[in-house]
C-alpha cells in the first residue's frame, strides 16, 4: 500500500580486497511517493553526493530501469517518471565532469547473496555491497513506519468507503 508504507533508502562503499564496509547511509524516503524506485534512485543521488570528489565512480544498483534511464543519458532520465530525482543525479554527475571525473552505474543481481546465486559478471564487492545496502534501506524504512493502530483505522475507513459506494452504484 503505497500510501500506508514507507521506502527507505541505503547505500554501501564496500572494500574490494577485504569486503569490508569502507562507508554507508541510509535514511527514510521523504515525500508522499513512497515507492521503491524512488528509494533506489534517492540512494543512487545520496551516494554520488558523498563520493562527489571521487575521480572515478562507478555505482552499482539493482533497479534494471535505473542503470538503462542512466545508460541513455540525461533527457531520458529527466523525462522519466522519477525526473526530479534524476535532476538531482545529473546536477551531481555535471560537477564531477566539470573537474574531468568519470562516473557510470552498473547493473547488480538482486538479493544474490540470499539465493545463494552471486552474480559471476560483477565483482563480489559488488555483490556484497548490494545485501548491505538493501538491509541499510530497510532501517531506513523503519525510521517512518505508519503507527499499526493509525494503519488499522485507515483500513477500516477504507472499507467503509467500499460499502458506501457499492451502495451507491
Amino acid at each position: 500500500d503505497s500510501v500506508l508504507s514507507r521506502c527507505g533508502w541505503g547505500w554501501t562503499e564496500i572494500c574490494q580486497h577485504s569486503l569490508r564496509i569502507g562507508a554507508g547511509c541510509f535514511g527514510p524516503l521523504d515525500g508522499h511517493a513512497q515507492t521503491m524506485p524512488r528509494a533506489e534512485l534517492v540512494a543512487i543521488a545520496q551516494a554520488l553526493a558523498y563520493f562527489e570528489q571521487e575521480p572515478s565512480l562507478t555505482i552499482f544498483s539493482d533497479h534494471l530501469n535505473h542503470v538503462r534511464e542512466f545508460g541513455k543519458g540525461r533527457a531520458a532520465c529527466l523525462l522519466s517518471a522519477q525526473g526530479d530525482l534524476w535532476r538531482e543525479v545529473w546536477a551531481v554527475i555535471d560537477r564531477r565532469r566539470a573537474q574531468n571525473f568519470h562516473t557510470s552505474i552498473a547493473k547488480v543481481r538482486a538479493h544474490g547473496i540470499e539465493k545463494g546465486q552471486p552474480d559471476p559478471t560483477v565483482m563480489p564487492a559488488a555483490t556484497v555491497g548490494n545485501a548491505v545496502a538493501d538491509i541499510l534501506a530497510g532501517r531506513g524504512a523503519d525510521l517512518s513506519q505508519v503507527d499499526p493502530a493509525a494503519v488499522e483505522k485507515v483500513r477500516r475507513l477504507r472499507g467503509k468507503q467500499d460499502l458506501v459506494i457499492r451502495r451507491l452504484v
